[in-house]
């Protein structure tokens, strides 16, 4: 349900003053962004909107006179939270005009975990409604060689888009002109395909987009009601589908600024109508992969790297990817492959292609730089098992050789190796797509993950000067599954 800005001089002011509802477990309280929403889920009625140190002090108040404060605490990134809780076996009510009467509109969000209400991340072989791109715009990614980029952007819409939806975001109308005009002189049906106006710092959508959750219509059996007699109303405005909006710092802080990038979950939850969950951990796409069961493949290069969470122990991120992904069991690897500026991303390294088979990047050559980690991280896999103890069955693949800049820059020397893989495929609902750069493997790779997907077309699209940002066709996707 959606309900107008809280503006005390909003003509439907009323519709807020009759908004009462039990608060029957926790509420969560932080500055957002601009827009007011809520959801009944179950058990609970969250709140998140955006607040000055005025409203802060008169929504104290107004929990303060309930007598049901629980707990005050000042938090991340410069938000102010507020959290209490009732106490055991009792209900109260608040009016919603107290406590919006001087704040700056905001969104609501479910305080539960996602886990908690029967969420968890579908692997990228399960249907999707479409796929998210965030259009290239940036010239300092591809140094020197922005031109080629928007076409190999236009490459990948044109084979996803027979099968699937294309969300892209662009930054303003003038933008999306521009890509419209490209996408028609690809030969790109534009039926599938819809513009979102988010503004974004880069385009690598796997890292920076919003990460999507499901849940079956059976789930919200998982949650009591609140009472019998509205159970039924409540589990039929059950989501089935949630974003979960995951920190971005550019990977540690290497690229400023990121700020809309940061952003994007939020924005893309907003124009879905769904629920935004807020983790309050730094996490890229690109750096885990799930298989969809319960079990989920990272690096420690990454999720442990410093210049991501130095607050949190491996325990506390496991925790957090089992809440808000569903991922119950953790399969970490090591490090990554030269010329990686993510530390190490795993989509660059082992992918699941089914919910027990783990294909990985391996090296034959004992003198490449790559050698030693990916032999490594192969190792681990043969000893790894799945979220049932089960023992994965491992896959070699392998390289593209080394693909290297070959051009000079002013920053960025010819010789500079870049992260080429085949790793970095992406699974769509009518086709693979995978990245090949002109290596006697390119054929050899693609015969071996199309294997893994019969009825799917295998779908070659050229890296070279895409991956001379560091990334290729995994990092520039993000899918959004069907439900």
């Amino acid at each position: 349900m959606h309900i107008p800005r809280a503006n005390p001089h909003h003509p439907n002011l009323g519709i807020w003053n009759s908004c009462k509802q039990p608060i029957t477990r926790r509420q969560l309280v932080r500055v957002d962004f601009e827009f007011a929403r809520f959801n009944i889920d179950g058990r609970e009625l969250s709140i998140v909107f955006a607040l000055e140190h005025r409203a802060y002090r008169t929504l104290v108040n107004a929990v303060a006179d309930a007598r049901k404060l629980l707990f005050i605490q000042t938090a991340f990134d410069c938000h102010a939270c507020l959290a209490f809780r009732h106490f055991p076996h009792s209900r109260f009510t608040l009016s919603f005009i107290d406590i919006f009467r001087n704040l700056n509109p905001g969104t609501l969000i479910l305080a539960d975990t996602p886990k908690e209400l029967g969420y968890a991340m579908p692997a990228e072989w399960a249907p999707h409604e479409g796929t998210w791109l965030s259009w290239p715009h940036n010239p300092r990614t591809w140094v020197g060689n922005f031109g080629p980029i928007p076409h190999v952007f236009a490459e990948i819409v044109r084979a996803l888009c027979p099968s699937e939806n294309l969300h892209i975001c662009v930054s303003n109308a003038l933008a999306e002109g521009g890509v419209r005009a490209l996408l028609k002189n690809h030969g790109v049906d534009s039926a599938s395909i819809f513009y979102h106006e988010i503004p974004t710092n880069d385009a690598w959508a796997r890292d920076h987009g919003p990460i999507f959750i499901t849940r079956t219509v059976g789930a919200a059996a998982l949650l009591p009601p609140l009472d019998a007699a509205t159970n039924q109303g409540r589990q039929e405005c059950r989501p089935s589908i949630a974003a979960v909006a995951w920190r971005f710092n550019s990977w540690g802080g290497k690229y400023p600024p990121w700020d809309d990038d940061d952003r994007v979950p939020e924005r893309a939850a907003a124009i879905l109508n769904v629920p935004c969950f807020h983790p309050r951990m730094v996490l890229e796409g690109g750096s885990i992969d799930v298989n969809g069961a319960g079990a989920l493949l990272t690096t420690e290069c990454v999720l442990l790297n410093p210049n991501r969470n130095p607050q949190l122990s491996r325990k506390q991120i496991e925790a957090r990817l089992d809440e808000y992904l569903g991922a119950s069991h953790v399969i970490w690897l090591g490090d990554g492959i030269v010329g990686d500026d993510t530390d190490g991303h795993i989509d660059d390294l082992a992918r699941f292609v089914n919910a027990t088979t783990v294909v990985t990047v391996y090296e034959d050559d004992e003198h490449d730089n790559n050698y030693k980690a990916l032999r490594e991280n192969y190792e681990r896999l043969q000893s790894a098992t799945d979220q049932n103890g089960a023992k994965l069955t491992v896959v070699k693949l392998p390289t593209p050789g080394k693909v290297f800049r070959g051009a000079q820059h002013d920053t960025r020397p010819p010789e500079e190796r870049l992260p080429a893989s085949y790793a970095n495929f992406y699974i769509g609902n009518g086709a693979v797509l995978v990245p090949i750069f002109g290596h006697e493997n390119d054929e050899k790779a693609k015969a071996l993950i199309g294997d893994f997907f019969p009825g799917r077309a295998v779908v070659g699209i050229r890296c070279n000067d895409l991956v001379g940002g560091y990334g290729a066709i995994h990092c520039v996707t993000q899918q959004q599954p069907a439900v």
